[in-house]
């Protein structure tokens, strides 16, 4: 399926979410802004997406695969190191640090707008290679996105639902 696009952003996955927003005075007004700590994820966010832009977005209905790993911590022990990669079950939130990214995919025009993401896939876990794994693809029926290669059993199948 030619029309997949699939990259790997090595980094540490920022933990900053769309949430993080202060309310700024301006005149007889306030509004809402980003903190620094979310205007430097979206910079780090686009910095790494920008080697991976595509000609033009994917139209319509979009799949869409996300990976988050974070690098082991000091607690992680050997024997838990050996398995590869572990979930990752402590904050931030999925869905809110997958907003984030949503929003830089749309904005980069990697996709039309974030609302056409139909199906989406998140995984995080703690592991050796930290970055965020992203697979997107157009819908069509009876398609199959498989998610990266992983060193783990794959949890999710796109199979058809019977």
């Amino acid at each position: 399926m030619s029309d997949v696009v699939r990259f790997f952003l090595p980094c540490v996955p920022p933990t900053t979410s769309h949430h993080h927003k202060r309310i700024a005075r301006i005149g007889h007004f306030s509004k809402l802004v980003d903190r620094e700590e979310l205007v430097a994820a979206k910079g780090l966010l686009e910095e790494l997406l920008i080697p991976h832009r595509i000609p033009k977005p994917i139209e319509g209905p979009v799949i869409l695969r996300i990976e988050y790993t974070w690098p082991w911590l000091s607690t992680h022990g050997k024997r838990i190191r050996a398995s590869g990669r572990i979930p990752h079950i402590s904050k931030p939130d999925l869905s809110n640090v997958t907003k984030t990214i949503e929003d830089r995919l749309a904005r980069l025009l990697f996709i039309e707008d974030d609302r056409k993401v139909f199906d989406l896939h998140v995984r995080k876990w703690w592991g050796e290679r930290p970055g965020i794994e992203i697979v997107i693809a157009p819908f069509t029926d009876h398609v199959e996105v498989p998610l990266m290669p992983t060193t783990s059993p794959d949890l999710f199948s796109l199979a058809p639902l019977e």
